[in-house]
């Protein structure tokens, strides 16, 4: 017995899909070196820290010192690590009135649907009406 696609289960794996996908990603706006160089104390509920190694970490609860930050992983609430300011390359933290993932998810899916309606419209003109 073969079965058929259901296209109205695969369009909502897709937006699901694409939802995650912008759900998780961030806005990060990078701090200017003068921040840093100041020394004075300063802290971020969650930073993006990329070292001269190149390796990238993301953190909450981070706290910057005149010499070093320190911050807990995100990955773990007990992991708490310091990286000498000499050696960070980059810091970011999240930006300012950046639209929330569910404001930019929902954008996302308004554009997707006005596109899907366009294009439907467009191939039944040419499929029923001739207007190709």
């Amino acid at each position: 017995m073969t079965t058929r696609a259901d296209p109205a289960r695969s369009a909502r794996i897709t937006l699901v899909t694409c939802l995650c996908l912008v759900g998780c990603a961030g806005v990060w706006q990078p701090l200017s070196p003068e921040v840093l160089a100041s020394g004075a104390p300063q802290s971020y509920d969650r930073a993006l820290v990329v070292t001269r190694d190149g390796y990238e970490r993301q953190l909450t609860t981070v706290v910057v010192a005149r010499d070093s930050l320190s911050g807990t992983r995100v990955d773990s609430t007990e992991l708490h690590i310091s990286v000498a300011l000499a050696d960070v390359v980059r810091l970011e933290v999240p930006e300012a009135g950046a639209p929330s993932a569910l404001a930019a998810a929902g954008g996302f899916a308004r554009d997707v649907l006005v596109e899907v309606g366009k294009f439907t419209g467009s191939f039944v003109k040419c499929i029923f009406g001739g207007r190709c």
